[in-house]
């Protein structure tokens, strides 16, 4: 068992398989990391909570 990290809010699982399918974009060099890095953030800043 390894323990498991989870962004707040319902949109937690989403936060997460965003993260990993923008870094795939990097490993698979469909992307360049700062294009895939950007889209990421910018799609992760609208599912987290506000505090």
């Amino acid at each position: 068992m390894v323990p498991w990290y989870a962004f707040p809010g319902s949109n937690g699982v989403r936060v997460t398989q965003t993260i990993v399918d923008n870094l795939s974009r990097i490993v698979d060099q469909s992307s360049a990391p700062k294009e895939a890095l950007d889209d990421a953030a910018a799609d992760v800043e609208g599912m987290l909570p506000r505090s």
